[in-house]
């Protein structure tokens, strides 16, 4: 991720120059198929916006609180436990691999210019099982949401926890994650499970497999 998000156009430049193609699909919702005719597509509608959800560890902590009723603290170790969360998991929790991951998309989606260190990033170490419990009654829920859109023609982007209430992210639960589109056609989403997150690994070979094919 960090390559991709930090030179993406150094790096397809580059790829261009020697006469190959450059894919990094494993990079981000590794395992969904559609980067490849995306890359490809002759006409599309422009993405006016984009927001995602990408991280599976944040996702899951926050659900594993709610549903076991366990403090953000018991919801990482929870998450170690089950092998969903690193051994360091700062990197989730703090929002950097969603902020990698979201300079990429909005480089490659928007045609901007960002590198993580522009997009202004909070994680979830705040959130709270009551903030979660009231969010969840209301019908809306809280989730790590990176976020990008065009301001004055230049493309801006943040990552924080959001309550939202539209239904493709309130129904994100668990290992989840997904992609928000908004253009001037229609509003869409893509979605990834990874069920409990055994199949993490999996999803990841199989995108390496896309790019390289």
């Amino acid at each position: 991720k960090t390559p991709v998000a930090n030179h993406f156009r150094e790096l397809k430049e580059d790829a261009a120059k020697h006469g190959v193609l450059f894919r990094f699909g494993a990079t981000v919702l590794a395992g969904y198929p559609s980067w490849g005719q995306f890359f490809e597509a002759v006409s599309k509608q422009p993405i006016t916006e984009l927001q995602i959800v990408v991280n599976a560890t944040s996702n899951n902590i926050l659900t594993m609180m709610l549903d076991k009723g366990m403090t953000f603290a018991q919801g990482i170790e929870e998450a170690k436990r089950l092998r969903i969360a690193e051994s360091d998991p700062s990197g989730d929790i703090d929002g950097d691999d969603p902020r990698k991951k979201l300079a990429t998309l909005a480089n490659v989606l928007l045609g901007g210019n960002l590198k993580p260190a522009d997009i202004p990033t909070v994680g979830i170490r705040e959130v709270t099982l009551e903030q979660l419990k009231a969010a969840d009654q209301a019908g809306r829920w809280i989730q790590l949401l990176g976020r990008a859109w065009f301001e004055n023609s230049q493309v801006k982007a943040e990552v924080k926890p959001v309550t939202t209430d539209n239904p493709f992210f309130v129904q994100m639960r668990g290992t989840s994650m997904g992609l928000f589109f908004k253009t001037p056609a229609a509003d869409f989403g893509i979605r990834l499970d990874l069920g409990s997150g055994d199949r993490a690994i999996m999803a990841t070979a199989a995108g390496v497999f896309e790019d390289i094919l």
